[in-house]
């Protein structure tokens, strides 16, 4: 299991090494940390105080000897912090600091344009991580620009509400071939 673990909750665990030991010992496998602030009404934290979040957890993990996967995010897009035209350098800046202290993998929520995308990719030690939104390329050009984590976040969950939205529609006309279709799917699928 991996955690999307905002700040790391730090000020109600006692610090993140108490947060990392306590995700260890309930057997997460991975962790994200974001750069947001949720103590300045969704501002940043200054990068090199992420950058020394980061390096904290992945000292706490040495110690215990887990190897736990820490996800640096940084929500400059999401947030859509500063001017357009200057976001994709300030996240490589925070990006390259969360990689450099000790995150497995760089996490930019809000990224769509592929010119930024191919900058991160091309900046970063680590794979990048984006998450699915309708502006952004398909997967294949995702691949192709070196994307190397998919998130889709509330994506999916909001397909299977489509569904259920879909399927509650032909029940209140009586018509349940939808329905009957996606459940003849689910059963191929489970049992191939």
């Amino acid at each position: 299991m991996s955690v999307d673990f905002q700040g790391g909750y730090v000020a109600d665990s006692g610090g993140i090494e108490a947060t990392i030991e306590a995700l260890a010992d309930a057997g997460v496998a991975g962790v994200g940390l974001e750069d947001t602030s949720f103590s300045d009404a969704g501002g940043l934290n200054a990068p090199e105080a992420h950058a020394e979040l980061i390096a904290q957890a992945r000292a706490t993990t040495e110690r215990l000897g887990v190897p736990l996967f820490i996800n640096g995010r940084t929500d400059v897009f999401f947030r859509e912090v500063g001017p357009p035209e200057g976001r994709a350098e300030e996240a490589a800046r925070r990006l390259a600091a969360y990689a450099a202290a000790g995150a497995d993998c760089a996490f930019a929520p809000g990224i769509a344009d592929p010119s930024d995308i191919a900058l991160l990719v091309e900046r970063l030690p680590v794979p990048l991580n984006v998450v699915y939104t309708p502006s952004m390329p398909g997967v294949s050009e995702l691949r192709r620009l070196g994307v190397g984590r998919l998130t889709f976040g509330a994506w999916l969950y909001m397909a299977a509400l489509g569904t259920v939205e879909e399927v509650a529609k032909e029940l209140r006309s009586d018509d349940l071939k939808e329905l009957q279709r996606r459940t003849r799917l689910s059963r191929e699928a489970i049992t191939n």
